[in-house]
């Protein structure tokens, strides 16, 4: 788990962590650029807030950079982003979060009729990437 917010991690190491090693307190971009590339992942679920000034509620910005998203790359072959627009928020915002993994993944957004919430597939193992 990795998180900014001291609280959610206290929730993880109490209820998820097998041990403490596994809950970083960090910019999630930060932390991801300094991952050892030895560690692997089945899965990362990308579950972060933007700051309000925005396009969208989540993913941040700082998510969406092409070193960040090769970092996840590495270190998964299957990445879940919850993209939360505002009200504010248009197609191409959406659009650019699915750009920006699709450097490196096959991409597909699933939407749910029961929020607002989009969720971003990105898989590197159907594509061989």
């Amino acid at each position: 788990a990795v998180d900014n917010d001291a609280v959610v991690l206290a929730m993880a190491r109490a209820h998820f962590a097998d041990d403490n090693e596994d809950v970083h307190l960090a910019d999630a971009a930060d932390f991801m650029l300094h991952l050892d590339v030895s560690q692997r992942f089945d899965a990362i679920f990308l579950d972060l807030n933007a700051p309000s000034h925005q396009p969208l509620a989540a993913p941040p910005a700082c998510m969406l950079t092409s070193p960040v998203v090769n970092a996840l790359s590495r270190a998964s072959p299957l990445v879940i982003i919850n993209v939360l627009g505002l009200e504010h928020s248009r197609e191409e915002d959406y659009q650019h979060v699915q750009t920006v993994f699709a450097a490196h993944f096959a991409t597909k957004y699933i939407d749910s009729p029961l929020c607002s919430n989009r969720i971003l597939v990105a898989s590197r193992t159907l594509t061989g990437r």
